[in-house]
Parts: structure tokens; C-alpha cells; sequence
């Protein structure tokens, strides 16, 4: 398997030093000729069209749907949601809660930041809309908790991120590239540009204002899991970070406010072996508000870089693996909220770093690890939640934290990215469950721990020559039934970074 090698890759690139410029303090997203106001009146039709496309979908596919009907449109099914007697968790598949929803909030929040939202504001939208297609849309069955959090907030995590790509490439010198990668990227943007014949000054023409880090990897290697013969692995990686910060990466020393998720990143892997995919990976992460400390003096020979970032985090992680690439895929789904981020950077004559640390709540779905042990060892013992019988995951809850660090020492880079989740599941409001205080009296936990080291051979060159270490740990509980999963894979490959 591969994992983010790209992740930690190389140092950003980072614009050019120069002194503060005083007219520079706040980057938004993408700067206009003329300034283009909040477009509200188009949000609000916007996302009714889109409200209204998924009440047609949802009609077209009646006979699935109505398996959740428990409601009919009469007054007691209205004060029951006004009350909140009818709120639960849902056991709908996981890739519809975790991947179709989340596409949903994409969409919502989308719209709402092209028609120059700020990112509090889109948010806010793609709340609403999410709240009010579970209290109307879905009215014949139980408003889901789980939707109401997950669309919104990975709309937010997807959106955002996704957004900030496709500017950086359309405040670009004008090319045909730019603007293709641009409007794929951020296609709302883009369209809404067009529509409003809106003319946009390409800020990073001559001096690109946003650092910057795009990293491809291709990696071949061997995984050696626990109880499976050890297998050939084939990965691809990709890798995006963009500081759209005005002093980042510049000599001057001060502080810098933010508040328009100018810190983005972006992880796509993807492994194959014996012909199936046993690992993808997709991880968000935005920086919505923080503040920026930049303590940077530029030498004859070298730059004296200090650096620091602390701000509000959030985050979205679908994940596949399989340690057996026989057996089923273990799905996992979290997204970061609230969470926070620190961030240290520096530069000596010899010696580049990057530490970071990223901790918060996690809120999501996992796949119940031991719960294929736990039926054959007696399933009449077990009182599980009507997801975990039916889809075999659980909506969990628990607590992050993920650290890392890059150092660089001329040619040499060195990264090193770790990750650990610790998960509850919630055994209260079942949608399959009469009484909505009903708890589950079978516990159910999940756990996993993720590690990545990497060296990368050959800088300044684009093409480096790639080493990766790559580590698992995932545990689970079902009553008094524990499972644990652990795996080490190691490749070797090529990365370019452009």
C-alpha cells in the first residue's frame, strides 16, 4: 500500500521574499476589477434548485425510500419533530450516509461561496438546506441526526478545500490549463464568473501570493499483514496545500489575521493488489480562522525562517482498506469538528522543518471491526443498533489527534505523519428502536492508529527518488469480543513535485 507520501512531501514553495506590503493584509479568495457583492437573492434560488433536483430523486426512487416511511403528513408527525421525539441516528448504507451526503453538502455549500459567501456564511446556507431536507423533504421518516451533521459540515471540509484548489489556478497567469484545472476545481466559481462577466485580476501572475505544495507519487512495495501472506502492492498518491496568507514565506516580522479558510489541503491515495483496490483514501482539510506569526530575515546566503500558525480546523476522511486483499473492504468516515491546528516553520543554513499538530473531536461512521467474531460466537446475546445488524458499522464519536513533521537537509527530506482515532459508537436513538430513549445495552468501540514515513531523494529536481514506511493498527470491540488488525508495508517509487 501507498500511503500519503506526498503529504509531507517537500517544503512549500513559497513566494519570493520581498518586504511587507501594507496593501496586502487581507486575501480573499479572488480579487475583481470590481468588487462583487454577496449575491443572496441567487443563493437562495440555487439551493432551492438544488433542494428541488433531490426531491426528484428521492420521488424516482419511492419503492427504496418508502422503507423509511414511519410518518404521514398530519399534525402529530409535524409536533414530533418540532418536539424532537423524532430524531435518530438512520441505517442507511454507509456510502450513502458518508459519500453521497457529503457530495449533497458539497453542493449546498458550493454555491453559496461562488455567490461570494464568506465561509461562516456558506456554511450557515448549507446548514439550513441540509436541516430543512431532513424536516421536509425526508418528512415521512425520522429526521436523521447524523445526516444533519455529516452533509453540512463535509460540505464544508470537500467545498472549502476543493474551492481554494480551483482559485489558486484561476488567480493564476491566464492559460488554458489554469483555467481548465481551475474550473473543474471550483466549477461554481467559474460559472458564476462567467455569468456576471466578472473580470478577475490574477494576483499570482508575476509573484505567486499563496504558497504552495502539489505532490504525485508512484510507489511498488509489499504489505505484510497480520495472518495473510505477505502480497505485492501498486499505489498512486496525490497532494495539495495552498497558504493563501499575505506575509507566508516573507521576510518581515509580524501578525496576520485570517478568516476565509486560507489554508487548505487535500490527500487522494489509491493502492491496488491481486487485481482488487485495497486502499483509498480521500482527506479534507480546511483552515477556517486563525492567526499567522512570521519572524523571517533574509540573509545573504540563507533565510532565517520562523513560523507560526495556529487556527480552526476542519476536516473530512473517507477511507477503504483492506488487510486481506481478498476479504472486505474496513470503511471508515470522520470529519474534524471542532478541531484546532498549531503549525511551526523554519529555516537555518542547513536545516528546513515543518511541525504541525492537529487535535479535536471526530464525528462519523466506522465499520464494526469485531462484529463478524462477535455473531459467530452468539448473535441472540448481542442488543446492537439496527445499523450495526443491517449495514455492519456504527455512528461514532470519539477524539483525534494527528501529528507531523518534515525536515529538510539539502537534497534529503524526511516526513513523518502519524494519526489516532479513538471511536464510541452511539447506542441511543436507534431509528429501529420503539422508544427513543432505548439505549443498546452491547458496547461497541473502535480504534486505529496510522503512520507514515517517508524520504524523498533528489531535490531541487522535480523527480525524486521515494522511500516509504507505512503502519496500521486497528482494534475493535463488540461486548466482551476484541479484534485487531496490524499491517507494515514498505515501496519504493518516483514523486513530482511540479
Amino acid at each position: 500500500m501507498l500511503a500519503t507520501a506526498a503529504l509531507l512531501g517537500v517544503a512549500f514553495q513559497p513566494a519570493q521574499a520581498r518586504a511587507d506590503d501594507a496593501n496586502s493584509r487581507e486575501l480573499s479568495l479572488l480579487t475583481y476589477q470590481k468588487p462583487e457583492p454577496p449575491h443572496y437573492l441567487r443563493v437562495a434560488l440555487e439551493e432551492l434548485a438544488i433542494f428541488g433536483g433531490g426531491l426528484v430523486q428521492y420521488q424516482l426512487d419511492k419503492t427504496t425510500n418508502s422503507r423509511d416511511w414511519q410518518f404521514n403528513y398530519d399534525w402529530p408527525s409535524f409536533r414530533a419533530r418540532l418536539e424532537g421525539g423524532a430524531y435518530s441516528f438512520d441505517n442507511n448504507g454507509f456510502d450513502t450516509n458518508f459519500l453521497f451526503h457529503p457530495f449533497s453538502g458539497t453542493l449546498y455549500y458550493s454555491s453559496a461561496r461562488a455567490n461570494h459567501l464568506s465561509p461562516f456564511e456558506a456554511f450557515a446556507v448549507a446548514f439550513g438546506t441540509s436541516f430543512l431536507w431532513e424536516f421536509f423533504g425526508e418528512f415521512r421518516e425520522k429526521p436523521s441526526i447524523n445526516d444533519i451533521v455529516v452533509t453540512p459540515v463535509a460540505g464544508l471540509a470537500w467545498g472549502e478545500t476543493t474551492t481554494q484548489l480551483g482559485a489558486f489556478f484561476l488567480r493564476a497567469c491566464p492559460s488554458t490549463a489554469h483555467e481548465l484545472l481551475g474550473s473543474t476545481l471550483a466549477p461554481f466559481v467559474a460559472l458564476h464568473d462567467a455569468l456576471d462577466g466578472a473580470e478577475r485580476v490574477h494576483t499570482d501572475c508575476e509573484e505567486s501570493a499563496s504558497a504552495h505544495r502539489f505532490r504525485f507519487a508512484l510507489a511498488a512495495g509489499e504489505a505484510w499483514s497480520e495472518g495473510v501472506a505477505p502480497y505485492a502492492t501498486l499505489g498512486g498518491s496525490f497532494q495539495s496545500e495552498v497558504m493563501h496568507l499575505p506575509d507566508f514565506g516573507r521576510s518581515g516580522v509580524g501578525f496576520t489575521t485570517f478568516a476565509d479558510g486560507n489554508v487548505s489541503r487535500l490527500v487522494l491515495d489509491l493502492s491496488v493488489a491481486r487485481e482488487n483496490v485495497t486502499d483509498v483514501r480521500f482527506v479534507t482539510q480546511t483552515v477556517l480562522a486563525g492567526i499567522h506569526y512570521h519572524n523571517n530575515v533574509v540573509h545573504e546566503r540563507h533565510v532565517d525562517r520562523h513560523e507560526a500558525l495556529f487556527g480552526l480546523l476542519v476536516g473530512a476522511e473517507y477511507s477503504r482498506h483492506r488487510y486481506d486483499p481478498s476479504a472486505s473492504s474496513d470503511r471508515i468516515f470522520l470529519l474534524d469538528l471542532p478541531a484546532l491546528t498549531t503549525r511551526y516553520y523554519g529555516r537555518s543554513r542547513e536545516l528546513g522543518w515543518e511541525l504541525s499538530l492537529d487535535v479535536g473531536g471526530s464525528f462519523g461512521g466506522a465499520d464494526a471491526l469485531a462484529l463478524p467474531r462477535a455473531q459467530r460466537r452468539g448473535s441472540s446475546a448481542l442488543d446492537l443498533t439496527s445499523v450495526a445488524e443491517t449495514q455492519g458499522y456504527s455512528h461514532v464519536a470519539g477524539i483525534s489527534i494527528s501529528p507531523r513533521l518534515r525536515l529538510e537537509v539539502g537534497p534529503a527530506e524526511l516526513g513523518l505523519e502519524l494519526r489516532s482515532d479513538r471511536l464510541l459508537a452511539f447506542r441511543a436513538l436507534d431509528s429501529g428502536g420503539m422508544n427513543p430513549g432505548e439505549l443498546r445495552t452491547t458496547p461497541v468501540s473502535e480504534f486505529r492508529r496510522r503512520g507514515s514515513l517517508f524520504v524523498a531523494l533528489g531535490a531541487p529536481s522535480p523527480v525524486r527518488f521515494l522511500l516509504n514506511a507505512n503502519w496500521i493498527y486497528r482494534a475493535g470491540s463488540v461486548g466482551d469480543v476484541h479484534v485487531t488488525k496490524n499491517e507494515l508495508s514498505l515501496s519504493t517509487g518516483v514523486e513530482l513535485a511540479p
